[in-house]
């Protein structure tokens, strides 16, 4: 433009300029409020100062969201270094929010983040720290409080006496120091230390605001340990009973019961350790308790009272009793200190027999100290046996006596023993002797033979005497022989010996039984053999000889003492054992000393001269036997050890049934089927292939023998007799299933033998029992359920 007004625009195509304002950098600092506090009914609100060089004002705003949400200008000051304003008339408990703007001169402004003023809190809780108590008060302590506005503490209390389940007041204290208070026990009230007292403190400030911490309850104080009685002392008169003293300090006392009701003493000194009392009536046992009681009442008893027994006195015995023509003095211990207390009496009792029932009192004698008493001899028959007691007495009743004392017996005479009389020794000419130990009685006079029908010689009638007059040493100890008559198998023999005093014992009881071996033809033939579901029909092409019975103690006895010097018997581990040289080789095992039998298993019995049989077993199967036992005993008699082919040969036939006894049902023609012919007309019934306590000894069948540990029963026990069945194997053959087991000599790869028939340890249901069943021993095993039979051509 020109001064005359013309004017003309630059080129439309050049480029115009621009120009870009950034004003981003240009607001000010931003405030920053540092604290708001309160103090004395105002908030103090501080900020950090602005040093721009542009600015012009603060103006600090506020809003109380509880009441309003708009935001008022407070304060508004163009002074840069004032930063501090108080806002008066503030509720402590309002949240007050401020904030902070700053403008420059260009009314560029930045604000402060928006603080709100710090709000009065609940002091903080103090817990309670310890409650501890004496017998008197119960003392509980708490922690400091913290707080600078304290206004004071309040102490409360709950147990489960009070009416509701919500704490009482029981103090308040202002002063902030105080940490605990005690409160005195009100035991009628139920105020103690044996139930939970909760308590627990609530601090509050000049506020009122409050905070209360965590409750405790003191420990509980238990029931008094208890204490128990030591020892007692008595005598007629009184009774001191003696127990540990207590180490707790709330004790009180101690109660006294007498069995289990009567409080028979109290004692209130709980640092003192006995009692005097009257003795109470001791003549039956009586028991004391001593119960411990505490301060508030609990009460504790002993673990385990004292039972008083007044034991009866020491029994007196005689130490002399001393005749001659005129007189018979008996002398006898000095009285037990322990009874000098409560000595009544001391009786001398007399009888012409051993049971004391019938003794009659000879002489009471009240004089404690005494131990002598004299009586004229003639009084007495001396061809009479005499025996004498003495009997103590004491205060209660209570008496003892002591062992009966023959008149001989303190004038080098004694009892005589019994001497063993051992198995019958038979003869080839139909008859037997009898052998028994010699006696060393000094006073010897004769042995008398002694028979009867029955085990218990009841009725037995004497028949012969050997040394009557003989006095001294007589040497006999072995019998004339006797003939075997019919009836000798019901025969029992007993030996009594007898001294110079007419004095006698007896021996054990002997039966006759005879020791021949009856045998069963068994044919060539077919026969069956194995189990159910391996049942085979086998041959043995010739014919053979089997034992009727197992061998019976009584054989095996006779065999011992044939072949005596063939063999050692030795004590292996408390064992008597019977060994020998087995000369036999066979699989699985060397030639050499072996172990052919064990005493402890059987009931043969070897007392270091010769053999004798427990009385009644004389007919029982052998056990105790190993295998190689028994092969040596078969060997030495020319006969052998059955296989297992000819043993279930034997039991079954070709029945293929599982018990010797069992037969195969008859058709009588019409389909009835019976188990024996003559039972066709009438219908009897089939045959049965089952075991019961008639026909074997198994586990309890409740067989005679039932309870002895060596339960076997009689060779032929199962004969029809006695109330049993008649049980034989169909060839005649007996105990071919229960009694014992027997060994074969059929054995396995690893060098066992085979048992066969089961024996009285196998229960009815058991497989052992059944003829196809068998079971293997190592050969130098030994049982006592274990014998053997033996087979010949």
């Amino acid at each position: 433009i020109d001064v005359s007004g013309n004017y003309s625009f630059s080129d439309e195509f050049d480029q115009t300029i621009s120009l870009t304002v950034d004003n981003s950098e240009s607001a000010p600092q931003i405030p920053q409020i540092t604290s708001v506090e309160y103090a004395d009914g105002k908030n103090i609100i501080s900020w950090i100062p602005n040093t721009d060089t542009d600015f012009k004002e603060y103006i600090l705003k506020k809003r109380t969201p509880s009441n309003s949400n708009n935001w008022i200008t407070i304060f508004q000051t163009e002074n840069q270094n004032f930063t501090t304003f108080e806002d008066v008339d503030i509720d402590p408990f309002a949240n007050v929010e401020y904030f902070v703007r700053v403008y420059d001169i260009f009314d560029y402004s930045s604000t402060s983040a928006i603080v709100g003023s710090a709000m009065e809190n609940a002091p903080n809780a103090v817990n309670i720290t310890d409650i501890n108590y004496s017998t008197e008060e119960m003392t509980v302590f708490w922690g400091l409080s913290d707080a600078d506005d304290f206004k004071n503490y309040t102490l409360y209390h709950w147990n489960e006496t009070l009416d509701s389940e919500e704490f009482e007041i029981i103090a308040v204290y202002d002063n902030i120091n105080v940490q605990s208070h005690a409160l005195n026990f009100e035991i009628n009230d139920g105020f103690t230390p044996i139930i939970e007292n909760w308590f627990k403190v609530m601090v509050t400030d000049t506020f009122n605001l409050s905070n209360i911490g965590n409750t405790l309850s003191n420990d509980l104080d238990l029931p008094p340990l208890p204490v128990s009685i030591d020892s007692v002392f008595y005598n007629t008169s009184f009774m001191v009973i003696y127990w540990n003293i207590t180490e707790e300090d709330d004790v009180i006392g101690y109660e006294l019961i007498k069995d289990g009701v009567e409080q028979y003493a109290y004692i209130n000194d709980f640092s003192t350790n006995h009692i005097y009392v009257d003795s109470p009536d001791l003549s039956s046992p009586i028991t004391f308790d001593i119960v411990t009681i505490d301060y508030w009442g609990q009460a504790t008893i002993n673990d385990e009272g004292i039972e008083i027994i007044n034991d009866p006195p020491v029994a007196p015995e005689f130490l002399d009793i001393q005749f001659n023509p005129d007189s018979l003095t008996f002398t006898w211990t000095q009285i037990d200190s322990i009874d000098v207390k409560d000595f009544k009496n001391i009786n001398i009792y007399h009888s012409n027999s051993l049971d004391f029932e019938t003794a009659a009192i000879l002489e009471e004698i009240s004089d404690t100290f005494q131990t002598s008493f004299t009586i004229p001899t003639n009084i007495y028959n001396f061809e009479l046996d005499h025996y004498f007691w003495l009997q103590r007495t004491d205060y209660w009743d209570e008496t003892s006596e002591s062992g009966a004392s023959h008149l001989f017996e303190f004038q080098g005479y004694t009892l005589p023993e019994s001497v063993n009389l051992y198995s019958p020794y038979f003869s080839p000419n139909n008859s037997f002797k009898l052998k028994w130990e010699m006696s060393d009685n000094a006073d010897f006079s004769h042995y008398s033979i002694l028979k009867a029908d029955n085990i218990n010689m009841e009725n037995s009638a004497e028949i012969d005497i050997y040394g009557e007059n003989d006095l001294l040493g007589f040497t006999q100890v072995e019998s004339e022989l006797y003939i075997i008559e019919i009836d000798s198998p019901n025969n029992y023999y007993q030996l009594k010996i007898t001294d110079g005093y007419n004095m006698s014992a007896l021996s054990n009881v002997v039966r006759i039984w005879l020791d021949d071996i009856e045998w069963i033809d068994i044919s060539a033939g077919d026969f069956s053999f194995g189990t159910p579901l391996a049942l085979d029909t086998l041959n043995i092409p010739y014919n053979y000889e089997i034992m009727k019975f197992p061998v019976t103690n009584v054989q095996y006895v006779k065999y011992l003492r044939e072949f005596f010097d063939t063999y050692t018997i030795e004590n292996e581990n408390g064992s008597m054992v019977i060994n020998g040289i087995f000369s036999h080789e066979g699989e699985g095992f060397f030639t050499g000393e072996k172990k052919y039998f064990n005493f402890n298993n059987s009931q043969i019995i070897f007392d270091g001269t010769d053999f004798r049989i427990s009385s009644g077993y004389e007919n029982h199967p052998v056990t105790g036997v190993s295998w190689f036992g028994s092969y040596q005993y078969a060997n030495d008699n020319n006969i052998r050890i059955p296989n297992d082919q000819e043993w279930e040969k034997s039991a079954r036939g070709l029945s293929a049934l599982n018990y010797p006894w069992s037969r195969e049902s008859i058709d009588c023609g019409d389909g009835i089927m019976v188990c024996d012919l003559s039972d066709c007309a009438i219908g009897g019934p089939p045959c049965l292939d089952a075991i019961s306590e008639l026909n074997a000894n198994y586990s309890n069948s409740g067989d005679p023998w039932e309870t002895n540990f060596l339960a076997t029963t009689p060779v032929g026990f199962f004969n029809g007799d006695s109330s049993t069945i008649d049980s034989p194997s169909i060839y005649g053959v007996y105990d071919m299933s229960g009694n014992v087991r027997e060994w074969t000599v059929t054995h396995d790869n690893e060098g066992n033998y085979y048992l066969k028939g089961g024996s009285y340890s196998h229960h009815q249901n058991s497989n052992e029992l059944k003829t196809w069943a068998h079971e293997e021993l190592d050969p130098e095993d030994e049982f006592n359920n274990v014998g053997f039979r033996c087979v010949k051509y």
